[in-house]
């Protein structure tokens, strides 16, 4: 006969389990992090270098064990700051200032974040001078400025997204750049269409609307056009077509409008809904329904995404937000709690846990619960960064369009 397991127990001894694996996995980085410092002052400079190069083909640096990291940094410098998405991109923030280990080139600096976060930062140099940290491999590309790397933390029980790499042998959609007169803004844009693997064949295709489209299809940033690749290949997703809209001046990339076009702005919702909508209709073999349409945004397209879904859900019947700027205007949250319920499908909702306006992000996602929307909400430990947006776009997209 067998016996019940009682719950209070059992929920005790994990509890157990994981606050023992917790002390031994602190009381390991404690006595590694003293370890390198006694041998970093005892050290000589050839033995110094040794030290160094060992680290950095061990992939140590930073070191990270359990919820625990320490960066280091070997420069001559007068003073060393970690900043990144932990500190809201703050070199002033005391709690990652660099500490000199004795009279060396060395400096360290100890942190705590959830064992599966992945964070971007960099290393700032006498207040002044900001750069990636070089014993690091690994980087994540950020949109900011054009287009740069940041060095990118990981700890130790964050996992990277297999849809987010290319696969071999597999057939994959064809992807087009063309250019738009809009008679709403007075000015010609730029966009690209995926069209899937067999489109010749098919018909009455979902289309997915996404804006920074330049940064959304780059495979170092959003990666969607790999992601939609490889779930179309495994069999995982309805096919569909995706417009990629460009925000950037077309003969010159340079000017970004994107603070522009994506802050409530009536004229630029015109242009997608009156002018776009209707040319990828008339041009594809696209299901013309608002059931079958998704408008895709972050940031300040996040915020638009959820001015697009306020003001033209007859036009989008899924929306995607990701990490959105609602603190530009709150009135839009304000706007969204007072209107009855929209006729929206579905939305994915998604913010990162970590400087990434979370509490604002919170509060919309009581009022979508509030309204009984049908929702997805996802949030995860990372910051406002394309390694959070990437890592999701399987999640969306098996949402709105999984087997």
């Amino acid at each position: 006969m067998k016996k019940k397991v009682n719950m209070k127990y059992l929920v005790a001894f994990v509890c157990y389990l994981v606050l023992n694996f917790s002390c031994l996995a602190q009381q390991e980085f404690s006595q590694t992090v003293q370890n390198w410092q006694q041998l970093i002052v005892n050290g000589s400079p050839i033995e110094w270098e040794n030290f160094w190069q060992e680290r950095i083909k061990a992939k140590e640096i930073p070191l990270v064990i359990g919820d625990s990291v320490a960066f280091f940094y070997k420069g001559e410098a007068q003073s060393v700051a970690w900043a990144g998405d932990f500190s809201g991109w703050n070199p002033e923030d005391k709690r990652y200032q660099g500490v000199r280990i004795g009279s060396t080139p060395f400096w360290f600096c100890k942190a705590k974040f959830p064992v599966n976060a992945r964070l971007d930062y960099k290393i700032v140099i006498d207040n002044k001078d900001w750069g990636i940290d070089a014993a690091n491999p690994y980087q994540q590309w950020s949109g900011a400025g054009g287009g740069q790397p940041n060095s990118e933390l990981r700890m130790s029980g964050w996992q990277a997204e297999k849809w987010t790499f290319p696969q071999e042998n597999i057939l994959k959609g064809t992807m087009t750049t063309y250019q738009f007169e809009s008679k709403n803004l007075y000015y010609r844009l730029k966009y690209s269409v995926y069209l899937p693997v067999g489109y010749e064949k098919l018909s009455k295709l979902p289309v997915i609307y996404v804006t920074d489209g330049h940064e959304y299809s780059d495979a170092r940033m959003g990666a969607v056009v790999t992601v939609l690749d490889n779930l179309i290949a495994a069999n995982k997703i309805k096919p569909v077509i995706a417009v990629f809209i460009d925000p950037r001046q077309p003969d010159k990339l340079e000017n970004n409008r994107r603070a522009d076009e994506f802050l409530g702005n009536e004229k630029y919702k015109d242009f997608v809904t009156q002018e776009l909508i209707a040319h990828i209709d008339k041009t594809y073999k696209t299901q013309a329904t608002a059931e079958a349409r998704v408008i895709v945004g972050t940031s300040f397209w996040g915020f638009c995404a959820t001015y697009f879904a306020l003001n033209a859900p007859n036009y989008f019947g899924n929306v995607v937000i990701n990490s959105p700027a609602y603190w530009y205007d709150t009135d839009l949250l304000t706007k969204f709690l007072a209107t009855p319920k929209l006729p929206i499908k579905k939305i994915f909702f998604s913010n990162g846990t970590i400087s990434d306006g979370e509490k604002l992000s919170r509060l919309m996602q009581a009022i979508l619960k509030e309204k009984k929307y049908n929702c997805r909400i996802v949030e995860v430990n990372e910051g406002h960064s394309w390694g959070n947006w990437r890592a999701l776009v399987d999640d969306w997209l098996l949402y709105l369009f999984g087997k």
